[in-house]
């Protein structure tokens, strides 16, 4: 098991149009370099691909000099992430996982109960100095980081006192804090568990419009949580609400476009919650940009180019699009994780449910 320390840099409010997402409302003021198109980046292209099959690591090499701006007045670069291209030039390629992994890799094997059946869906495994905590559907256990022995399990799925309704779908466990959010049967309503598995926090966040277990509260920075909204038409738009934990709204940002008609399906696990060095980044399924949040702002990082097989944004909700085999054509991005060096895509296509991409961050390859 192999625990990454990652890096990242902070952001300053910007204004960002990226691939076909528009970032609203007060996020960011616009840089536009002298010399260029108005439209806030340059593409510049340099093909440089290999890919293996199933698990197939993918040069993506166009880099977006844009308009985010660090704390040293330097512009910032967002790259490109053609997946579409590299996926097109996937070759049978067997990668060494040393490769991809420049520290000493350590296996531990989880010694679980008889009686413990880990459920694998949405499966979550964190590791900690001391700990590894894995969350699945209504299941949340703790083991020894050493040792891999079972220690515990952390309340669970049930309506009694500080028994949880839900796991959340990513991005469950704060390392800085070393707390574990879950859902109360009151979908405003949330836990916050230590690992001895007492309730720290019992919040509150009424004053939001979360709708449904599809509308979901992640924790962002400090006391400031996330609330990610589906594009469902009576949410007047609302994509993201950061709000800290006495429910005071700090920031609120706006789905790009308008779906009208109203849904066919209730839709969880939409949105892609993962921490990089104890920030928050958020990608939206069906959209093509991850980007970085902050209290004060939203920054696109990247952009995934998915071409032909991008999912079209209308068909969210629409339970024949997926029921039928008409998804199957496209690529449904499942997971994404981020180290120092390197980004992991998770994603399905063709019917095959598990295709796993790496983008090299420093070479682009």
């Amino acid at each position: 098991m192999v625990v990454m320390i990652i890096t990242n840099t902070p952001f300053k409010e910007q204004v960002i149009i990226v691939g076909k997402e528009m970032v609203l409302a007060e996020q960011c003021k616009p840089y536009v370099r002298k010399g260029c198109s108005s439209f806030p980046y340059i593409l510049h292209k340099a093909f440089n691909t290999c890919a293996y099959q199933k698990v197939f690591l993918f040069a993506l090499c166009s880099q977006l000099f844009i308009n985010c701006v660090s704390n040293n007045n330097e512009i910032e670069r967002i790259d490109l992430i053609e997946l579409a291209s590299a996926f097109k030039q996937k070759e049978d390629v067997h990668v060494d996982l040393s490769y991809l992994i420049e520290e000493e890799i350590e296996y531990v094997k989880l010694k679980t109960p008889d009686s413990l059946i880990i459920n694998e869906n949405y499966l979550q495994i964190y590791v900690d100095e001391n700990d590894i905590i894995l969350i699945g559907f209504r299941q949340i256990y703790l083991f020894e980081r050493k040792g891999g022995n079972f220690i515990r399990e952390i309340s669970c799925f049930g309506k009694g006192p500080g028994e949880y309704s839900f796991t959340a779908h990513n991005n469950s466990y704060d390392y800085s804090r070393k707390l574990i959010l879950a859902g109360q049967w009151d979908w405003k309503k949330y836990f916050e568990y230590n690992l001895d598995g007492q309730v720290i926090s019992n919040l509150d966040f009424t004053c939001l419009h979360l709708g449904s277990f599809s509308d979901h509260i992640v924790h962002a920075i400090d006391d400031v949580y996330v609330a990610f909204y589906n594009n469902w038409p009576n949410n007047n738009q609302l994509r993201l609400n950061l709000v800290d934990n006495d429910c005071n709204i700090l920031k609120t940002y706006y789905h790009f476009t308008i779906i009208k008609e109203e849904p066919k399906s209730i839709v969880s696990g939409l949105s892609i919650f993962y921490k990089f060095q104890n920030e928050l980044m958020f990608y939206e399924k069906f959209c093509d940009t991850i980007y970085h949040v902050s209290r004060n702002c939203l920054s696109a990082r990247f952009v995934i180019d998915m071409g032909k097989y991008a999912l079209p944004y209308e068909k969210q909700f629409d339970p024949d699009f997926f029921m039928g085999g008409e998804s199957s054509r496209y690529f449904y991005i499942k997971n994404l994780q981020e180290s120092k060096n390197y980004i992991f895509i998770t994603f399905s296509h063709d019917n095959y449910w598990f295709w796993q991409a790496v983008y090299d961050k420093k070479t682009k390859k």
